[in-house]
């Protein structure tokens, strides 16, 4: 938004919102959701998560609280997904559980497209319920929908999180390192 506002040529001073003292939810408690995890304790945020691979000493070491996925919709001001996309993962966040979402809240999926319903996502952000949404996997890519591009609470990524020169090294390292395990 501040970025938008200063290409038009408004330099004024926008009051915007703000991460310290919120509280993330996190749906997949992985490697990945445990990186964002670490970062968001130097916001001093509230870390509350769901996996169905509960992992009760890491959880407690790093204080993220384990609750249900409706007490995560419910309480979070950020809900991040890192899950894979499983049958049982598919279409996760439809109608019914953006409802749940507490009003205002934000919803970022790094993870896979296909976790979301699309339509549904849309008519939260335009009714204003949700007050934005961090998307860089769509069930399409890109998507379809022209509304994507034009809402301004929306900031979208061509699924390409993870393409950095360190991520690439470390797939090539990891590669590796795994066929070398599976020689000897």
């Amino acid at each position: 938004q501040i970025d938008r506002q200063c290409r038009a040529g408004n330099w004024q001073k926008m009051i915007s919102g703000d991460v310290y003292g919120k509280t993330l939810g996190l749906v997949g408690l992985g490697a990945i959701g445990r990186a964002v995890a670490r970062r968001a304790q130097g916001f001093s945020m509230k870390i509350l998560a769901f996996d169905v691979q509960w992992d009760a000493r890491w959880a407690e070491d790093h204080q993220v609280e384990r609750v249900s996925l409706e007490t995560l919709y419910r309480q979070s001001d950020f809900i991040s997904l890192h899950v894979p996309l499983l049958p049982e993962t598919r279409m996760m966040i439809g109608e019914k559980e953006l409802a749940m979402f507490r009003a205002g809240s934000v919803l970022i999926n790094t993870a896979r497209g296909g976790l979301i319903d699309e339509s549904a996502l849309l008519a939260a952000l335009q009714s204003g319920h949700l007050a934005g949404a961090g998307l860089d996997a769509f069930e399409k890519e890109p998507p379809e929908n022209p509304l994507w591009f034009s809402l301004p609470q929306v900031v979208l990524g061509s699924h390409t999180a993870a393409s950095t020169e360190l991520a690439a090294r470390e797939m090539g390292r990891m590669a590796l390192d795994n066929l070398i395990r599976d020689l000897s």
